[in-house]
Order: C-alpha cells, then sequence, then structure tokens
C-alpha cells in the first residue's frame, strides 16, 4: 500500500512501541478524521469507490482466483434461476430447502476458492523478494463504533524497484498498537511485480472468515442433502 503522509485516514510517527500519548495523538487524529468523512461523505464514498491497483488496503488473491470464485456465484445463480423453472411448485418444503442447498454449495465453493488464492499468494501475487529499510509506523482505528475501536499497524518501508524508489507500508496492517519490525532495520518483503507499491501483510488472519463461512456452507450443504435425499 503506497505511502502517502497526506492522508488523514492514517497517522505516522517513529515510535516502534507506542506510548500513551502517541496513542492518544493516534485517536485524536482518526476522529479528527472520521469527522471530516461525516462532513463530506461524497468524498469518502469516492475514496472507497476508486480503483488504484498500487495502493489497496486489502489482501487480494491473484486475478485468476478471483474469477474463479465471481464464476462459482454465477454458476449458483444460474442453477437457482434453471431450478426454479423447471419445479412445478415454488412454495414446497423441498423448493427452499434445494434452493438452500445450491446456496450453500456455490458460497462454500467461493470461500474455499478464496482461501486457496490466499495462502497461494506468495506464488501468484507477491512474487518478488526485495531488501526494505523501516523508515517509521503507519497506524489507524478499525473496527465498528467507538467502543471497539481498535489500532492497527504496518511500519513503513523504503525501497528500490527496477530503479525507481518506493515508500510503501503492507497491504493488510497487523491489529496491534505496537510494531514488530525496529525503526532503521533491513529486512526482505515480498512485492508484486506489476505493482510495486503493495506488500504483503498479514494475510492469515484473514483467513478466518472465509474458512469458518466455509464450514458452515459445508454442515448446511450437507444437512440440506441428507433431507432431501434420505
Amino acid at each position: 500500500m503506497k505511502f502517502n503522509p497526506n492522508d488523514k485516514e492514517f497517522f505516522f510517527n517513529e515510535e516502534m512501541i507506542l506510548s500513551p500519548e502517541g496513542e492518544e495523538a493516534l485517536r485524536q487524529s482518526f476522529g479528527e478524521y472520521r469527522r471530516s468523512v461525516l462532513n463530506n461523505p461524497s468524498g469518502w464514498f469516492g475514496k472507497m469507490m476508486k480503483q488504484d491497483k498500487d495502493s489497496p488496503r486489502y489482501f487480494i488473491e491473484s486475478p485468476v482466483f478471483q474469477w474463479i470464485g465471481r464464476a462459482c456465484i454465477l454458476a449458483g445463480i444460474i442453477a437457482a434461476v434453471v431450478f426454479h423453472f423447471s419445479t412445478g411448485s415454488a412454495d414446497s418444503i423441498s423448493y427452499y430447502m434445494t434452493m438452500g442447498l445450491i446456496a450453500s454449495i456455490a458460497i462454500g465453493l467461493y470461500m474455499l476458492v478464496k482461501i486457496i488464492g490466499y495462502m497461494s499468494a506468495d506464488k501468484t501475487v507477491y512474487t518478488e523478494e526485495v531488501s526494505a529499510t523501516c523508515i517509521g509506523y503507519w497506524r489507524t482505528m478499525d473496527g465498528g463504533g467507538d467502543e471497539i475501536l481498535y489500532p492497527v499497524t504496518s511500519p513503513v518501508f523504503e525501497y528500490h524497484y527496477n530503479g525507481q524508489k518506493y515508500q510503501a507500508c503492507y497491504d493488510t496492517f497487523e491489529n496491534s498498537k505496537d510494531a514488530k519490525i525496529p525503526l532503521g532495520s533491513t529486512e526482505t518483503i515480498r512485492i508484486d511485480p506489476d505493482a510495486p507499491n503493495r506488500i504483503k501483510g498479514f494475510h492469515k488472519a484473514l483467513l478466518a472468515t472465509p474458512a469458518v463461512s466455509l464450514l458452515i456452507c459445508a454442515i448446511a450443504a450437507g444437512a440440506l442433502s441428507y433431507f432431501l435425499f434420505l
């Protein structure tokens, strides 16, 4: 994710272990950012919709896996439409159970593809290793309401690739107010050669949601199949 010191959503400093004063400054900075969002929702929406492959704030699987996942959902929709027009009754229990089975299989396959995409990103997205120097830390707040906001952190790295200098952060931040990489240290990072501002981040934490969703879909599909074909 490209480092932009003027992005008000994020707070930059050089504290690896965030001090109480630094945490208060972070929360105050983020509070000001949220108030500016409320005052200018169109600007915030435009930022969210902007497609900038150099500066995503999320971990991403390769386009191949994205398209396969979408194909799974599309196949589920087509199967549901075909079943709807081929069945004689839309008000029977078996009708809704079959619809649920189709949805469970389609969503489950989509989640499975996403998990595989995340786990194979080293070979499909972040394929280049470069040496980078930590020049500071970028932090923001994540979560829902004020009561459950929590800080997330990424080092800011400076590095060279193909003769150009870059300053960037992990595509996904760590759920912590403190960093683990000392200021001024040199680390080997993995970047996307097609978008060198993108650095592989903490993707393992993102596996939880699709893994749980896949498990729920598998249980639902198994139960529905049992009652439908018993």
